[in-house]
């Protein structure tokens, strides 16, 4: 056998043509028992067997499988949202709710029924009639309004502004 190097500077026995010459390992190699030499890069290690470019290979394979399974629309959307509640930072959104105030049920109803039928919301909650105080020409007045939930895209906002006005 003859010893070849590898970029890991770890010695590994090759076979050779002529069996009955021993091998002799460079001095900086620790020989063990089986014949085989130790670099001294892992005699300290906690895997003595293992050569280190084995650690890199599982490493960059973790790596492969997280950021892959990161590119998966649906895991992606999910590891946005962890990576965002882990470090604090905040999503653009990409659902908006938008409130409307309208002074009737009738116009209500057809904003309602328009911003659906025009896929430009997802859902509408109509809300009861509730009494309203504002300021009106330096005045405090009272009336009555129906409020509008909207549930829609961050990205339909513009069409559903155009829409509701």
């Amino acid at each position: 056998m003859i010893w070849e190097q590898r970029q890991s500077l770890l010695m590994i026995p090759v076979p050779q043509t002529q069996p009955d010459r021993l091998p002799t390992p460079p001095s900086r190699h620790r020989l063990r028992s089986d014949g085989t030499a130790e670099s001294p890069l892992n005699m300290n290690c906690c895997c003595q067997g293992l050569p280190h470019n084995g650690h890199r290979s599982a490493w960059i394979l973790v790596l492969l499988v997280i950021l892959g399974s990161c590119m998966h629309p649906i895991l992606k959307s999910i590891f946005c949202h962890i990576h965002s509640a882990i470090t604090g930072s905040y999503i653009s959104g990409t659902h908006s709710l938008v409130f409307v105030n309208c002074p009737n049920e009738q116009i209500a109803k057809e904003i309602a029924r328009g911003t659906l039928e025009k896929r430009l919301a997802a859902s509408v909650n109509i809300m009861p009639r509730t009494p309203v105080l504002s300021i009106w020409n330096g005045e405090i007045e009272e009336s009555t309004e129906i409020l509008l939930i909207i549930r829609s895209k961050t990205s339909m906002m513009p069409e559903l502004f155009a829409y509701i006005r």
